[in-house]
């Protein structure tokens, strides 16, 4: 048992980084898209 918590922790810390990695991409193009509409929101207010 001891011998195979090694490679289980070899393979769900592979899987936590990607996982991580896919959230930061989707939360960063979450954030890009709320930016651009607030100021798409902001330039047509002005005009």
């Amino acid at each position: 048992y001891i011998q195979q918590v090694g490679i289980y922790n070899q393979i769900y810390g592979q899987l936590g980084i990607l996982v991580a990695f896919v959230m930061f991409v989707y939360y960063s193009a979450v954030v890009f898209v709320f930016s651009a509409a607030f100021v798409a929101a902001l330039d047509s207010r002005r005009r």
